[in-house]
């Protein structure tokens, strides 16, 4: 251990570690010191236990232990009494009348499997949460499985009722036990000196634990001028009643150390995240100065928060960036006049671009905006593909040239199982369908109180995409274009020939959901430094508005899907539209150029071959003036022999069939050399005469 701690010491002295970035001739401005846990590492208590119930009082004194799964009893001298759950069984374990009593982990006693078993917890017939699976292997003995839940501690009823659901097993599942517990707050935190994703109140942020019994301290060098910048907060299921400060000191070489304290006082709902500017006196410019925080509860009991790693500030010359991606949103149809002034006046000066994107799926698109990479080379090709850790994405390149990196996307699949949110410093991505309101008003808040350093951010708004929900002040904005049609259900969905009354009206169910969206980018440029920050809206996806008689569909390969707008104004606008390539993967490049980054390494993004996947893989699209080439790549429901011939398809002016089948060469040749699976190691007769 106390080499451990040596080697901590050792690291602000290596050159490596000891200077914070520079970026194009701008005097440092950015460093997180690495944090030292000081002290041994603490131990926490163990969970209380609540209530126990062995398996026979699970049925009678007013319990019952019923449900949808096949349960019987079993009671003999070679096992202790037990509840079986017969194989194949489906459904769930019904467990009622739990006493009034905070706990939040369950421990069942088992014995069986392979299996997965996950626990609902209900209050008066509503659902409180659903703790993760775990899975259950032990044939010959019963063990423990622990299930936290945390989302109990957030909840203003305790639960009465819960499911047990078990999936997957192929042998009797014994039950013998369970058991309610209490966690400690703390332990509902990140281990001291770790810094993984900690979310309060669905704003996440980068953090460590900060307890009582275990300081936390972190040394750099002194720049004049600058701040050190850190947040500290408690999550709801961490804070139960917590009266504490936290202490701050600087202890720098030379002078008498300075100190500060923020009060830390929580109930329930814990502490939002707090934001802490600190400054670093002129006079300690160039002096090693350690840095210690310590939380100090008024009582005797521990006390524990989540605080974000200190970062060493100093002011940047470079421009913020707004990065706004909009699912759905068609080239073709924006908004209209009297909808959204700002793409109106973009549309007037010129300033927007039509681009291709590369996937009808809207993950794999984001990632080659975020990569400046195309899907076959940053390994996202499918709509389920992680983008692979450390790859250099527009986030971490910001990041180490001192921008504050914001996220803020309201797609599940765009959240932290894409990987796109890893190399942010603050992420917004709430469970719930949220709105671009919702949105707006998150990202408003953390303009309220942010560090002197430029920032990112990016934004991430589907409300273009159906079910139309608009706000009616935003359908009243077009009026005169509906007749006396102004209002449709949300969910309502034309049939397969819509009058023209009723299309009319769907199309301007879009334009006011885009111009809502406008409202929201309009009121984050004109906030704080974001007025002078260089900001582009685009699409992902289109979506089908009629065409071939097709309706909300955003996964085909067709020309109003495939061909998305970018658009721009203020700072720099004409510069950035200039810069930009055939596809969006070029957009990141020409953001960093546009912002003065030329230096940072990052791809330009050029496309090659203009080719768009579809979201599951099945086929490809290749862009010509002209038209739409579209080459199924493997098996798919609607055409199942398609694998065998690679069954290429034309959309367009009219082709030879000359010319045809020299556009499927070409494509099975650049899909060969990009390694494309289906086309490497084919044996049809298409792809073996490319070889040949």
């Amino acid at each position: 251990m106390q080499r451990f701690f040596l080697l901590l010491s050792l690291i602000p002295a290596l050159q490596a570690c000891n200077r914070p970035v520079q970026a194009e001739g701008q005097s440092p401005f950015r460093y997180a010191p690495p944090i030292e846990v000081v002290g041994n590492k603490p131990v926490l208590p163990e969970p209380q236990q609540v209530a126990k119930w062995e398996l026979g009082r699970l049925i009678p004194d007013g319990w019952s232990a019923r449900g949808t799964a096949q349960v019987r009893m079993v009671n003999d001298a070679s096992q202790p009494e037990a509840m079986i759950i017969d194989p194949g069984a489906s459904g769930a374990l019904d467990v009622r009348n739990l006493p009034d009593l905070k706990t939040d982990r369950i421990r069942l006693r088992m014995r069986g499997g392979p299996c997965r078993v996950k626990v609902e917890f209900l209050a008066a017939r509503r659902s409180l949460g659903t703790t993760r699976t775990a899975v259950l292997n032990s044939l010959t003995s019963f063990t423990d499985l622990d299930l936290d839940a945390p989302f109990l501690g957030r909840a203003v009823n305790s639960p009465d009722r819960l499911l047990i659901r078990i999936s997957g097993a192929d042998q009797q599942v014994q039950l013998s036990s369970l058991t309610l517990l209490k966690v400690a707050p703390a332990a509902w935190l990140p281990r001291p000196g770790a810094t993984p994703w900690v979310s309060i109140r669905e704003d996440q942020r980068r953090a460590t634990g900060l307890l009582s019994s275990t300081p936390l301290r972190v040394r750099f060098r002194g720049v004049g001028n600058a701040r050190l910048e850190f947040s500290f907060g408690i999550p709801p299921e961490a804070a139960g009643k917590v009266d504490a400060r936290l202490e701050v000191k600087l202890w720098p070489e030379r002078g008498s150390p300075s100190e500060s304290s923020y009060s830390v006082i929580a109930h329930q709902n814990g502490v939002p995240w707090q934001s802490v500017h600190m400054d670093i006196p002129s006079e300690l410019d160039g002096q090693q100065i350690t840095a210690t925080f310590r939380l100090i509860p008024k009582s005797l009991s521990q006390a524990a928060l989540a605080l974000t790693p200190p970062q060493l500030v100093r002011a940047a010359g470079h421009p913020s960036i707004l990065l706004m991606t909009v699912d759905g949103l068609r080239a073709d149809a924006v908004t209209t006049p009297g909808g959204a002034p700002l793409i109106e006046e973009a549309q007037r000066k010129e300033m927007v671009r039509v681009l291709q994107t590369p996937s009808t799926s809207p993950r794999v698109a984001a990632t080659a905006i975020m990569t400046g990479q195309s899907p076959t080379k940053n390994g996202t090709l499918l709509d389920t593909d992680r983008l692979t850790k450390n790859t250099r994405t527009l986030a971490s390149q910001l990041s180490s040239a001192g921008y504050l990196t914001l996220a803020l996307v309201d797609d599940p699949s765009l959240g932290h199982g894409s990987g796109l949110l890893d190399d942010f410093d603050r992420v917004y991505a709430p469970a719930k369908d949220a709105t671009v309101e919702e949105l707006g008003a998150q990202a408003a808040a953390w303009m309220a109180d942010l560090p002197p350093t430029p920032v990112f951010l990016w934004l991430h708004a589907s409300d273009a995409l159906p079910p139309y929900d608009p706000k009616p002040r935003f359908i009243r904005r077009f009026r005169n274009q509906v007749g006396d049609l102004e209002f449709l259900p949300p969910k309502f969905r034309p049939p397969g020939s819509p009058d023209v009354e009723d299309a009319r009206v769907i199309r301007v169910h879009y334009r006011a959901e885009v111009a809502e969206i406008e409202r929201e980018l309009s009121r984050l440029i004109t906030r704080g430094r974001m007025r002078s920050s260089i900001w582009a809206l685009v699409g992902l996806r289109g979506q089908g508005h009629g065409e071939g008689d097709v309706w909300w569909r955003s996964d085909r390969l067709t020309p109003e899907i495939l061909r998305v707008p970018v658009l721009s104004l203020g700072n720099q606008s004409g510069r950035l539209l200039e810069g930009l390539g055939e596809g969006v993967s070029s957009l990141g490049r020409v953001l960093l150029d546009t912002a003065g980054l030329r230096r940072l390494e990052f791809p330009s993004g050029a496309m090659g071959t203009p080719l768009t996947f579809l979201g599951n893989g099945s086929r490809v699209a290749l862009t010509a003036e002209d038209g739409l080439g579209i080459l199924t790549l493997k098996n798919n429901s609607e055409d199942p022999a398609a694998h065998k011939k690679h069954a290429f398809h034309w959309i367009g002016s009219q082709r030879t069939p000359q010319e045809l089948a020299t556009l499927h060469k070409s494509l099975l040749l650049r899909l060969g050399t990009l390694k494309v699976q289906g086309i490497k190691d084919c044996s049809c007769p298409s792809c073996a005469g490319i070889r040949d």
